[in-house]
């Protein structure tokens, strides 16, 4: 029975990885791994994607600049600033998060537009990968499109979602340029900008958004390190441009500055310091220092040993199983069922 599975998992599994350009990195690379590093001229700036190199990015500050999945996108000349992405509704897309984006804090921002009129049904605008996680979308950050606005979030390291949703009045239309930012930092939380305006914001204490982050991209239904994906309702896609990803969570007047065009010069400044309660708070929530409990005692004695518990051999029974090959009949049967078992998968969507 595991043969016939396997058979069909040849079938269909290739449909969600023709967009993957490098499946393994070059020798000697990890992924995600820049060959090159830069020095930004900019303040902050960590990842720039314009267009005007097609899809390479325009600067990177410590990741790769090239694009792992790309599939269903094409250049536009009629961007908010130039050149701009246009994708398709199955559109792959997604960058290398490392070196590009910091989980700390840090702000992301890119003009956007439906392209077509939006309807009521929600859907992925941008979102950001854990390296490694247990939740199945692994979801680190997301911008979605509600139904009448924007809603975005960034997740902690105990699965818990900072988030923030902003309704509109009335939505952009089809032709409409918007500029998004989304800017989070875990000793102040989240803010949501539209066109230039704070829209939305949620003050914490005690987060730790700290983490391994794997990829990013736009619109997809899936971006992980297991798949990056676009079926079933998730099939929505839209054009961006100008994509900007900063070290620190921006000031009003920075994103203002965005949404008009224009390269902010003067960003707040990170100076961490433990001896400011509020940096040693967060290093002490990061490291699990912050418990009430007392330190742990001190050993007795300056050599200690340690016996270490483990299972130390295991036995394997390696068994043989004839299979008949399919027939061209039972593969019809098993394909059938497997469609009508894709709308239970759509109900893990809703997350």
């Amino acid at each position: 029975m595991k043969l016939t599975y396997f058979k069909v998992l040849v079938l269909f599994y290739p449909l969600a990885v023709l967009g993957q350009l490098s499946p393994e990195p070059e020798a000697g690379f990890l992924a995600g791994q820049a060959k090159n590093h830069s020095i930004s001229q900019e303040p902050g700036l960590l990842f720039y994607l314009s267009g005007d190199y097609e899809f390479r990015a325009d600067f990177t500050a410590g990741g790769q600049d090239k694009p792992n999945y790309l599939r269903g996108l094409q250049i536009i000349q009629d961007g908010a600033i130039g050149p701009a992405f246009e994708a398709d509704d199955d559109q792959l897309m997604s960058y290398w998060a490392p070196g590009n984006i910091y989980a700390q804090r840090g702000t992301l921002a890119f003009f956007w537009r439906s392209r077509y009129p939006v309807g009521p049904t929600p859907f992925p605008v941008f979102r950001v990968a854990f390296a490694d996680h247990s939740s199945w979308d692994m979801a680190w950050l997301r911008i979605d499109y509600n139904g009448s606005g924007f809603d975005a979030f960034v997740t902690d390291v105990g699965l818990t979602r900072t988030r923030v949703s902003h309704f509109m009045e009335a939505f952009p239309g089809p032709g409409e340029w918007t500029h998004i930012a989304f800017s989070w930092d875990e000793m102040e939380g989240v803010r949501l900008y539209i066109n230039g305006h704070l829209v939305e914001r949620k003050s914490v204490t005690g987060k730790v958004y700290d983490t391994g982050l794997d990829q990013f991209g736009p619109h997809s239904r899936i971006i992980s390190p297991y798949q990056v994906q676009s079926l079933y309702n998730f099939m929505r896609g839209g054009d961006m441009d100008e994509l900007r990803i900063y070290d620190r969570m921006l000031s009003d007047r920075n994103i203002e500055e965005l949404s008009e065009g224009i390269i902010p010069e003067k960003i707040p400044t990170i100076m961490p310091d433990l001896t400011e309660r509020r940096w040693r708070d967060a290093w002490w929530d990061r490291h699990g220092w912050n418990l009430p409990n007392e330190a742990p005692p001190l050993l007795f004695s300056e050599h200690t040993s340690i016996k270490k518990a483990a299972i130390t051999a295991a036995k394997f029974v390696q068994e043989t199983t004839e299979v008949e090959p399919m027939t061209t009949e039972e593969m019809k049967t098993l394909i059938a069922q497997s469609k009508e078992a894709e709308g239970d998968d759509c109900l893990m969507c809703g997350s």
